[in-house]
């Protein structure tokens, strides 16, 4: 990973990187970091998941993309997540940024019931991906995605995510010292809005609906015109099974 970066790579990482450590909730973090990646590294296809220690084993869970179905993310973890090829890297007391190819034959990746059930139906062929690991704890991993012809990832892009990555695992390490638990990892709101596949603008709408904002309020807030606000807290009412702000008070108090 010794290819420089531009100056302008490094700007844009400075300006994610001081975003970050300006954050204290974790989910916002992740969709914060979720956007930007379409500016830093051009790809198909990213989530980013967070990780915690149980029974012996690391679990991965409340997973954020912005360039993911949720369908297809909720598939990927239910059934795919256990036969992934990468998963050594979470065994490592320190962070890993790796390219699928580095480690596994394109032959041999090919036959496997994640790339023909899981990859490939996505349009995904090249993979890169990072842990996010700090002082010997694991927090998390970003993992993105291009299609066939679009060529594989660069050691230029390998470094941008390894220190993505850095500045991440510094923050959820000061957020959460002995790392992710259960009462600590995430939020109520946020895994609720991951249950009913909510995701991205719909979540920002969920919260500041939660809080109480009004259409006018939540559409100042987005930067979105009233028009598109009301697009997405219909998408949200669809999603819950509520028709009204009523129904979605007596939801959200349950």
């Amino acid at each position: 990973m010794g290819e420089p970066l531009s100056s302008e790579m490094w700007e844009r990482l400075n300006e994610l990187a001081l975003w970050i450590h300006a954050q204290d909730e974790v989910g916002k973090i992740q969709r914060g970091v979720a956007d930007a990646l379409a500016l830093l590294v051009p790809h198909r296809g990213s989530m980013f998941d967070l990780c915690r220690q149980r029974d012996g084993h690391i679990e991965c869970f409340d997973p954020v993309s912005a360039t993911i179905a949720p369908e297809a993310l909720a598939a990927y973890y239910r059934t795919y997540a256990a036969q992934d090829y990468t998963t050594w890297s979470f065994t490592s007391e320190h962070a890993v940024t790796y390219r699928d190819f580095d480690f596994i034959d394109p032959a041999v990746r090919d036959t496997t019931p994640i790339y023909k059930e899981w990859l490939e139906p996505l349009g995904f062929y090249y993979g890169m991906g990072c842990t996010v690991v700090e002082r010997g704890v694991i927090f998390g991993s970003i993992t993105l995605f291009r299609g066939q012809g679009d060529g594989d990832f660069s050691a230029a892009e390998l470094r941008v995510l390894a220190e993505l990555g850095r500045h991440i695992g510094i923050r959820f390490s000061q957020l959460s010292p002995e790392g992710f638990t259960d009462d600590s990892a995430g939020d109520a709101l946020a895994r609720w809005a991951h249950e009913h596949g909510i995701t991205g603008r719909e979540e920002e709408v969920l919260r500041l609906m939660a809080a109480g904002a009004t259409n006018r309020d939540m559409a100042r807030q987005l930067f979105i015109s009233e028009s598109t606000l009301k697009k997405h807290v219909n998408a949200v009412y669809r999603k819950l099974g509520v028709k009204n702000r009523v129904q979605f008070a007596h939801t959200l108090l349950e």
